[in-house]
């Protein structure tokens, strides 16, 4: 759609009733003892059930930075840039206006970017995949969050990346030409908080944030993204034991893909030759992350080579690791029976 403004938000329908997010009580010592214990822990290689397909390891965290601006109290998703060397996108969680912040990786607030014509009912996590014109990145932005799980639809905005000056003062532009892509879950409402993008085809996948003792559900769009229909997502895997995933990554190549909850990221290897859901079928090695009060941003350099974590909450922590990713050729999924890896 094209435009330059940002929709009146009374405009719309109405939001829908925001559950509190659940917080850690930090004044729990046997809580952060535990935690301290886990996260001293080494990164875990990957490894399949049945044979040794990927070695992931990614660490150690340190900080690298605060975000500076009063305008970044809630950083619920993070992408990293490739258009724009050292710059960060983020954007806050719902509640506010419809638009993206471009940061260094020390905080420092670049740009203020609106999206025009889009609203903002609750945006969860955002991601960098091409544009119409493959040879063009995009930024997506998932408007996919429902703690009370009533939204019949749920929308993806995609807009071009624009450039971020790295001097000066920071920038405000707002993002025209944004697109909006309607869409629904074929069997009923869900809550989600993440977001990554095929890099090769830019159809979005969204993972759920599910019941406790569920595991999360991995769905993407059906075919090419058409902004004039309402689009019923498929459903490709389910994650047995992911049931609080709160963000996500793809390296560029389609490789690797990044998961995270509050405490930990989970690696999964794309089989050579294999669909982006196969990747889903192997066993996934576990990254301890470091301690953040409400974490759910995670994004990865375009190699994967570094990840990048923040918190929300005003002056949040951003945090980044070097990682070192070896996949061998021929790399397998395990088998593909419903018993033993998720697949439905």
């Amino acid at each position: 759609m094209q435009g330059s403004g940002i929709r009146d938000q009374g405009s719309g329908p109405p939001t829908p009733r925001r559950r509190p997010r659940p917080r850690i009580d930090r004044r729990n010592g046997i809580l952060k003892t535990i935690l301290v214990a886990l996260l001293a822990l080494p990164s875990l290689p990957l490894h399949a059930q049945t044979q040794s397909v990927a070695t992931s390891r990614c660490g150690p965290f340190r900080q690298v930075g605060n975000f500076a601006s009063s305008k970044i109290l809630e950083c619920s998703g993070l992408a990293v840039s490739r258009k724009n060397p050292g710059v960060l996108w983020v954007h806050n969680d719902s509640g506010g206006e419809a638009r993206l912040f471009a940061v260094t990786e020390d905080g420092r607030l670049r740009g203020i970017f609106p999206l025009a014509h889009a609203d903002s009912v609750d945006w969860e996590d955002m991601a960098l995949g091409p544009c119409r014109n493959p040879n063009e990145d995009c930024l997506y932005v998932g408007d996919i969050g429902d703690n009370f799980r009533e939204r019949p639809q749920i929308q993806v905005y995609r807009t071009r990346e624009p450039a971020v000056p790295l001097g000066g003062a920071p920038v405000r532009a707002t993002l025209v030409g944004t697109e909006r892509f309607e869409c629904g879950y074929p069997d009923g409402p869900h809550d989600a908080e993440t977001l990554f993008v095929d890099p090769a085809t830019g159809t979005p996948y969204i993972v759920t944030k599910e019941p406790e003792g569920s595991g999360g559900g991995v769905y993407r769009f059906p075919g090419g993204l058409d902004s004039g229909r309402v689009a019923t997502l498929e459903k490709v895997s389910t994650l047995p034991g992911r049931s609080s995933l709160t963000g996500g990554d793809i390296t560029r190549d389609g490789s690797l893909i990044l998961l995270r909850d509050y405490f930990s990221a989970y690696a999964y290897v794309r089989p050579e030759r294999g669909e982006i859901p196969e990747a889903f079928a192997t066993q996934a090695g576990r990254i301890p992350l470091p301690w953040e009060e409400q974490g759910e941003a995670l994004g990865l350099s375009s190699s994967g080579d570094r990840v990048y974590t923040a918190s929300e909450g005003r002056n949040g922590p951003i945090h980044r690791a070097e990682c070192t990713h070896r996949v061998p050729r021929g790399t397998t999924a395990r088998s593909s029976a419903p018993d033993r890896n998720g697949f439905e």
